[in-house]
C-alpha cells in the first residue's frame, strides 16, 4: 500500500521553487522530443530532398539538352543522306591501267594507315568490256580501329572499290593486333 502514496504525486505539497523546477524541465523536455527530436530531423530529410530534386531537375535539363542535340544531329544526317543519294551518285573509274599500280596505291593507303599487308591477291579478272573486274583477297594486320580507318579509306577511292566480305580473327598471342581478310572488287580501265 505504501507505493501506491509514491505513485501518487501530490503538487500540492511542492512549494514553488520545486514547482518551478518540474515546470522548466516538462518544458524542456517538451522541447527537446518535439523540437530537436521531430523538427530538426523532419527539416533535415526535408533539405536533402529538396536537394535531390534539384539535382534531379538539373539531370533532367542536361538530358533535354543532349536530346535537343541528338534530335538536331539525327535530322541533319537525315538530310544530309538524302542530298548525298540523289545529288552525289559515285562515279566509278578506274585511274590505274596495271596491276601494279593498283598494287603500289593499295600498300601506300596501308602504310599511312599503319596496317601491315600480309598477302594480296586476285582472285578473278573478268572483262567487262571497256574496263576489267578485279577481285582482290587482302591478308592484312592491324588493330581494329586501324583496319576500319583502312577499309573506310578503300571503299572511299575515286577508283570505285567495293568491299565484299571482312573476316577478322583475334588471337591473344597476336594481341592488340587482329588479323583479316577483306574480299574487294576494283575496277580496272583499258588501254
Amino acid at each position: 500500500m505504501e507505493n501506491v502514496y509514491l505513485l501518487k504525486l501530490d503538487i500540492s505539497k511542492l512549494n514553488l521553487r520545486e514547482k518551478l523546477i518540474a515546470a522548466g524541465t516538462l518544458a524542456f523536455l517538451l522541447y527537446f522530443v518535439f523540437y530537436q527530436m521531430l523538427y530538426l530531423s523532419k527539416s533535415a530529410e526535408y533539405s536533402r530532398l529538396r536537394e535531390e530534386i534539384t539535382t534531379i531537375n538539373n539531370e533532367i535539363k542536361a538530358f533535354s539538352a543532349q536530346l535537343s542535340e541528338a534530335a538536331a544531329k539525327i535530322n541533319e544526317l537525315k538530310k544530309r543522306g538524302t542530298e548525298s543519294a540523289v545529288s552525289d551518285k559515285r562515279e566509278y573509274r578506274g585511274d590505274a591501267s596495271k596491276l601494279s599500280s593498283l598494287l603500289e596505291e593499295f600498300t601506300r593507303l596501308a602504310r599511312v594507315a599503319k596496317v601491315d599487308f600480309i598477302a594480296i591477291k586476285p582472285v578473278l579478272v573478268e572483262d567487262k568490256g571497256r574496263y576489267f573486274e578485279l577481285k582482290l583477297s587482302m591478308d592484312l594486320k592491324a588493330r581494329y580501329q586501324q583496319l576500319g580507318e583502312y577499309i573506310k579509306t578503300l571503299e572511299e577511292l575515286p577508283r570505285g572499290v567495293v568491299i565484299n566480305d571482312i573476316k577478322i580473327e583475334s588471337n591473344p598471342s597476336m594481341s592488340p593486333q587482329a588479323a583479316a581478310r577483306v574480299e574487294a572488287v576494283t575496277y580496272i580501265v583499258k588501254e
